[in-house]
């Protein structure tokens, strides 16, 4: 099938479907078809990651709600979505929209807009690509060869998991007190804790490692014993306090990228870097050596809440508690106010907006619900000794 006769299937696609899809050829874009009035294409912030996808048909869950779908015709790309499973929560829809440069003035468009989407199960959208792919090129896609390795993963025995972890065993091992299973332990230990530094420190100082053999190809071998790697170390994470769903989610997008992985190396470098986020994940949940149920709850609700205007009266009610008692025993237990905690926060999540976008600074307060430009300036500085202009520019 040309150009034109794709142009046609996505264009039928989205009006019947009311999701974005897009049209690519050579990687660059043909086509985009929107049917929702939006200020900005949400795709643009998975693009690259799509259009990696191999295969004639194949998927790439973005977020616990949120996924991607592909169709190869060729060199060209006919990619669906973001296509939301289920209605998206306004945070998680200003978060996107601040991510992608819009205004605070288009806000409610793109809220709007994205809220219109219709919401499909991912296996519906699967079974409609498969048939696309079809008519695109004439060839017959089976739905458990685009989600074998979804069903690999979603249904790996705990145990299972457990033992091809362990079969990492290291060549000299024995100089630094390291079986494979104390690596096992000391890993989900640090991943539980919280403790990316002392993760770092502790990948440096293992010798090579020979991994135990899951299948006779070498690549394939990695990338099996990494998704047994990633259902551990995301266990220790929720172990650690993290949200069932984000570390599930977090988990489907890293397995997602190391099979897009083309040697063992980027394999290997890749385990490094989800260990070490599941980590720091945790890290910025917990507050404490031993944080109880209630200061895991706050954390895990400021940080899905951060483009929100938060204070402490909301929180406790999203809780259930009273302010005071709440204010009371976040003091207790972490030595931190917790209106000082929710300010930390909102400047750790400006500093990755001032890093990562264009967006102005009185935007990027706009978005985080500081009542003005200078009430952000302002607690800005006393978080970092810097201006947000200032910290942009020395960055």
């Amino acid at each position: 099938m040309d150009l034109d006769g794709l142009d046609y299937l996505a264009t039928s696609l989205a009006s019947i479907s009311v999701v974005p899809v897009h049209v690519y050829q050579s990687e660059k874009l043909a086509a985009a078809h929107i049917p929702v009035r939006l200020p900005a294409d949400p795709l643009a912030l998975f693009e690259q990651d799509a259009l990696a996808l191999a295969g004639p048909v194949g998927y790439l869950p973005v977020s616990d709600n949120l996924y991607i779908g592909v169709v190869r015709a060729g060199d060209a790309r006919l990619v669906v979505g973001p296509v939301p499973e289920a209605p998206l929560p306004p945070s998680q829809i200003t978060q996107m929209a601040a991510q992608l440069g819009v205004s605070p003035a288009d806000l409610p468009q793109f809220l709007e807009g994205m809220q219109s989407l219709t919401p499909l199960p991912l296996l519906t959208t699967i079974q409609v690509l498969c048939a696309v792919a079809f008519a695109a090129t004439g060839e017959k896609v089976e739905l458990d060869q685009v989600l074998v390795h979804d069903d690999a993963q979603r249904t790996l025995d705990s145990n299972f998991a457990e033992d091809e972890f362990r079969a990492v065993e290291f060549a000299d091992g024995k100089s630094l007190g390291n079986s494979s299973l104390k690596v096992e332990g000391m890993l989900c230990d640090l991943v539980r804790q919280g403790r990316p530094d002392e993760l770092r420190a502790y990948f440096s100082a293992l010798p090579s490692s020979r991994a135990g053999v899951l299948s006779p190809n070498r690549l394939r071998n990695a990338k099996d014993t990494f998704v047994a790697s990633v259902t551990v170390v995301s266990r220790a994470a929720i172990a650690g306090g993290m949200d069932a769903d984000e570390a599930l989610s977090l988990s489907d997008s890293y397995i997602n990228r190391c099979e897009l992985a083309v040697d063992t190396q980027q394999v290997s470098e890749l385990g490094y870097h989800m260990a070490v986020e599941y980590a720091e994940r945790v890290g910025r949940l917990r507050l404490g050596e031993d944080p109880s149920a209630l200061v895991l709850s706050v954390t895990n609700y400021v940080r899905g809440h951060i483009y929100e205007p938060l204070r402490t009266e909301d929180v406790a009610q999203a809780l259930f508690v009273s302010r005071g008692f709440l204010s009371t025993r976040f003091k207790q237990e972490t030595g931190m106010g917790l209106a000082d905690f929710i300010r930390r926060e909102k400047v750790a999540e400006a500093k990755s907006l001032l890093r990562n976008t264009e967006q102005s600074i009185l935007d990027i307060s706009t978005y985080l619900g500081f009542c003005s430009q200078s009430h952000f300036n302002a607690v800005f500085k006393r978080e970092t000794g810097m201006t947000p202009r200032e910290w942009r520019l020395q960055g």
